[in-house]
């Protein structure tokens, strides 16, 4: 009997793209001030998408006395992407203060997943006697949808961000992207013309689900992670603060086993995946997570 041919796995897909918006700057990078800055407009942010992941080939056909090749794995998908949305600022490493606000309504969306792959079937066997058929392929994994991040005056705060005397007065919603369910597995080898005591192929396992996409708002900051600095007298007075996180994806299902020969047993079914795990949610009417220092009447 030769050797089963064995297929490699198919690529991941590509990551959504991040995306920053903010009523006066989308990105801020390095010691940026921003004083007496202002904005009214209302703001978005919509994470991208991510790729789809491929499908695993069909597994090819054993030789006279030959089981088939395994089927190729489905290709996983990637995460979605990030999005960040602040009423002045997306996302802010430096100074906003001396009377910065933000009256605008900010609305931040993680990025969805694409779709994993599903697996390939393993090929069917020659009339080889005795043995077990060809694997099926596993399903591609699902990924994690996009996280968001939403702050009346900027979504995101930074480790040495600043902000001093400031405040926002719109309403804030942030909604994370789901997680992508895994991929269906390939059917395991067809065995029915193998001769004897050959064993149908095992299907493959089902891809894992991806985890849901983190959800940060708060009414001024969504996530202040400023552990040397600190926000200092400033405050929120928006009608709403909204969170979401995004759910888990369900695990992927695991493929049928192949037919026997003559007198063989049919192939044990695949296993199904794993379900993701639901995101977390940082939701606060002055900041949705906070790991930094907030002091002086800020509110």
């Amino acid at each position: 009997m030769r050797p089963e041919a064995r297929l490699a796995p198919a690529a991941q897909a590509g990551l959504g793209g991040a995306t920053y918006a903010g009523g006066l700057i989308g990105q801020t990078v390095g010691a940026i001030e921003i004083t007496t800055g202002y904005s009214t407009r209302n703001v978005t942010s919509t994470g991208g998408t991510s790729g789809n992941g491929a499908t695993g080939v069909i597994g090819g056909t054993g030789g006279s006395s030959a089981i088939g090749g395994t089927g190729g794995a489905g290709g996983a998908t990637a995460a979605g992407g990030v999005a960040y949305a602040g009423g002045l600022v997306g996302t802010n490493p430096g100074v906003i203060g001396e009377v910065a606000y933000a009256t605008g309504n900010v609305t931040a969306t993680g990025g969805s997943t694409g779709t994993p792959g599903a697996g390939g079937a393993g090929g069917p066997s020659g009339s080889v006697s005795g043995s077990t058929a060809a694997t099926g392929g596993a399903g591609g994994a699902g990924a994690a949808g996009g996280a968001s991040y939403a702050g009346g005056l900027a979504g995101n705060n930074a480790a040495a961000g600043i902000i001093s005397n400031s405040y926002a007065t719109g309403v804030v919603t942030s909604s994370a992207g789901h997680g992508a369910s895994g991929g269906t597995s390939g059917t395991g080898g067809d065995g029915s013309s193998g001769t004897g005591n050959h064993i149908g192929g095992a299907g493959g396992l089902g891809g894992a689900g991806g985890a849901g996409g983190a959800s940060y708002s708060g009414g001024l900051v969504g996530n202040n992670v400023n552990t040397t600095n600190a926000i200092t007298a400033s405050y929120a007075a928006g009608a709403t603060v909204t969170g979401t996180s995004g759910n888990g994806g369900a695990g992927g299902t695991g493929g049928n086993g192949g037919l026997p020969g003559s007198v063989g047993v049919g192939g044990i079914g695949g296993a199904g995946g794993a379900a993701g795990a639901g995101g977390a949610l940082y939701t606060g009417g002055l900041i949705g997570f906070n790991n930094g220092t907030v002091k002086l009447s800020s509110y």
